[in-house]
């Protein structure tokens, strides 16, 4: 797969994401549910994909803050709570944990 292509589908996959929470927002915002989120840095299987995952990981929280609705954390609190990593997949257990950790309404894998 070329990188544009792969950049492409990696966009894609951000967008559809980003659609299906806007419309599951929708709902949450009349009850002001999720006001404190936390981004973290999107995973990549491969060295190549690294780049696409980073912009990736910018363009969400980019659009999570443009309405001013959301606090997102900043690249530099998850440094200083030690949690600045890439992940994919969290168990219960640690969306609990993470969430209590870094007072978290919203914790955002990718």
């Amino acid at each position: 797969m070329g990188g544009a292509s792969l950049l492409k589908t990696w966009v894609l996959i951000i967008s559809l994401s980003l659609t299906s929470l806007v419309s599951f927002q929708a709902g949450a915002e009349n009850l002001s549910l999720m006001r404190r989120w936390v981004v973290f840095p999107f995973d990549s299987d491969t060295p190549a994909n690294k780049n696409s995952a980073e912009n990736a990981w910018w363009k969400t929280r980019e659009r999570l803050t443009l309405s001013k609705k959301y606090l997102v954390a900043s690249r530099q609190f998850l440094i200083q709570k030690d949690v600045f990593q890439p992940r994919k997949n969290l168990n219960p257990d640690d969306v609990k944990l993470l969430a209590h950790l870094l007072d978290a309404d919203v914790v955002v894998t990718g």
